[in-house]
């Protein structure tokens, strides 16, 4: 259970909202979100400053939480030809600067380029929902 819930835990909806609480659209009872306050007692606990993930799809291309202590990026715009979410790549500078770089999303081709083109096949695809900005903070000059 401690690896499936590392791999599909996502962190929750708002900073506001502390602890744990059930993940109701991931469809599983051993999936949660986590507040804030989890991810700084881990990341301290663990002596590291910041955690880098790639699980959601946040419409930015990049979603910051946790005092900019955790982010969530995607490298793919326009998620299953469905979301036009921007896409992000972090740079890592030699001083380790972190410099997130957004990729928009091209225009939408027609359903026949699509690689998946129709909703019953994209019923069949494992859930991976768009994650929402939760806040206007921006902690990095995009």
């Amino acid at each position: 259970n401690m690896l499936l819930d590392i791999l599909w835990n996502d962190p929750a909806s708002t900073e506001a909202e502390l602890g744990y609480r059930k993940h109701l659209l991931r469809g599983s009872d051993n999936i949660w979100k986590y507040g804030t306050d989890k991810v700084v007692k881990f990341l301290d606990d663990n002596n590291l400053e910041l955690m880098i993930r790639s699980h959601e799809i946040p419409m930015e291309g990049l979603d910051v939480f946790a005092d900019g202590r955790l982010l969530t990026l995607t490298s793919c715009t326009n998620y299953c030809g469905k979301h036009q979410n921007n896409g992000c790549l972090l740079v890592l500078q030699k001083t380790f600067e972190i410099v997130p770089k957004l990729i928009l999303p091209q225009a939408i081709p027609s359903s026949e380029e699509l690689w998946i083109d129709d909703e019953e096949t994209f019923k069949h695809r494992p859930l991976t929902p768009p994650r929402k900005k939760a806040s206007s903070q921006n902690h990095f000059n995009t």
